[in-house]
């Protein structure tokens, strides 16, 4: 009968390796983790919307019994409401914008509301200010209307690039996508 010996260094050997076993499951892990974090979010908004229009797909398909097509007219309608809410989103967006250039850029029918308020931040701003340094007022409240025009002017010219860049993206990959299928040459 051979008796087994208490040794202390495969113990010791063991342990090193668990431990070394687990720091690299949690190195794999955040590398991994690092690589699906910027799909994450379309991966959500994903899940949302399947579940959010899953009731939708399942009258269609209750209408239209082929399940290839009832699968496009939902996949259809989806794409169209989203398009349509983002652009008149985008439209109110733009309009407000407008609206607020329109009241910077000059008075006009009581829409210089928020040029008398940021005026007003302006003067507590310099009166704040000329305590300690000597600021010339007309001089710094001209320019700081000038920078918010040219600030709205910015956003408003940003947001209506966005909004068309959106709209070609959206109808060229639907026109690319289907078009050749559904007229052939």
């Amino acid at each position: 009968m051979k008796v087994r010996v208490f040794e202390p260094k495969n113990m010791t050997r063991n342990r090193a390796t668990i431990v070394f076993l687990i720091g690299l499951t949690v190195a794999a892990l955040y590398l991994c983790y690092l690589l699906v974090f910027p799909f994450l979010k379309p991966m959500i908004f994903s899940v949302v919307l399947a579940v959010l229009f899953y009731p939708m797909h399942r009258r269609i398909h209750h209408w239209i019994r082929n399940q290839t097509i009832a699968a496009l007219l939902s996949t259809s309608l989806v794409i169209l409401l989203i398009t349509s809410c983002s652009f008149f989103l985008g439209q109110a967006l733009l309009s407000g914008l407008q609206d607020i250039y329109l009241s910077l850029k000059g008075p006009g029918g009581g829409n210089e509301r928020l040029t008398l308020f940021i005026l007003q931040l302006s003067e507590r701003a310099v009166a704040f200010a000329s305590r300690y340094i000597s600021i010339p007022v007309s001089d710094l409240q001209s320019s700081i209307l000038n920078e918010a025009e040219r600030g709205v002017a910015g956003l408003i010219a940003l947001s209506a690039g966005a909004i068309a860049r959106g709209g070609q993206m959206i109808s060229g990959n639907i026109l690319s996508w289907r078009w050749p299928r559904l007229c052939p040459a």
